[in-house]
């Protein structure tokens, strides 16, 4: 049987690739502990991370979930909250 547990390191890893996608920087110049808008994350970034959100681990967040949840390790803990509650 396949594990489909989610695990915040992989979840943060993920946020962190994205991020740094979306901003055409290298993962390295995001750190896991930096709110993603002083990592230059804009508002209209952010809200399509949070639909990326959305559609990968199939939960429903708000619109202001990256403003919730600033850092890559607060978003990551809060996506293993919802899923796990929602099995």
């Amino acid at each position: 049987m396949e594990d489909t547990h989610v695990h915040s390191s992989h979840v943060e890893t993920w946020i962190v690739t994205r991020v740094a996608e979306v901003l055409s920087t290298s993962r390295d110049r995001i750190a896991e502990d930096t709110p993603l808008a002083e990592s230059g994350l804009s508002s209209v970034q952010a809200t399509e991370l949070t639909a990326e959100i959305e559609d990968r681990f199939g939960i429903s967040v708000s619109p202001t979930f990256i403003y919730d949840h600033v850092t890559p390790t607060a978003i990551a803990e809060e996506i293993v909250a919802r899923t796990t509650t929602s099995r």
